[in-house]
């Protein structure tokens, strides 16, 4: 065994990675005017997953600035203010876990979710992406693929199976 970067006594040649491509994103164009007078429309003081869906969903069926400026060429960006960060950072995350689509439209399930009450906006988006890597599914009663650790003392069924 030779320690890494070398074989047999010579330098080996180094190990070069590379990032993984990503692809575009769309241009989120946040001004905090816009947030102001979304938060005011809604009536909200937080910025937060029902508040981007809600704002997203009004601007799409209006054709609003929001849902204009993402259709244009550029970089995401956003007012030098922690609300209009904050929306940004929700549209982008919205939009990688596919709650709006790549082309800035609705999607069913970012549909479904702005209606959603307040306090389950973070548990449902958990839920969908865990239910597409098959680590949830809809049987409540699957027996587990692996037994707990001892040290747990799970308690154990007195009737053998």
């Amino acid at each position: 065994w030779e320690p890494h970067g070398r074989q047999n006594g010579a330098q080996a040649e180094p190990r070069i990675i590379q990032p993984k491509k990503l692809r575009r994103g769309l241009r989120w164009r946040i001004l905090i005017e816009a947030v102001e007078m979304e938060m005011a429309r809604q009536e909200v003081n937080k910025v937060d997953f029902k508040f981007c869906l809600q704002w997203h969903a009004h601007e799409f069926h209006n054709e609003g600035q929001l849902y204009q400026d993402i259709k244009k060429y550029g970089e995401p960006s956003c007012s030098n203010d922690t609300n209009a960060l904050a929306a940004l950072v929700h549209f982008m995350l919205l939009e990688h876990l596919e709650l709006i689509a790549e082309d800035g439209e609705m999607t069913v399930l970012g549909n479904v979710l702005k209606d959603s009450p307040r306090h389950l906006q973070e548990p449902c988006p958990v839920a969908v992406e865990m239910m597409k890597f098959g680590v949830l599914n809809g049987e409540p009663f699957d027996a587990a693929d692996r037994q707990f650790p001892q040290q747990v003392k799970y308690p154990k069924s007195p009737v053998n199976v």
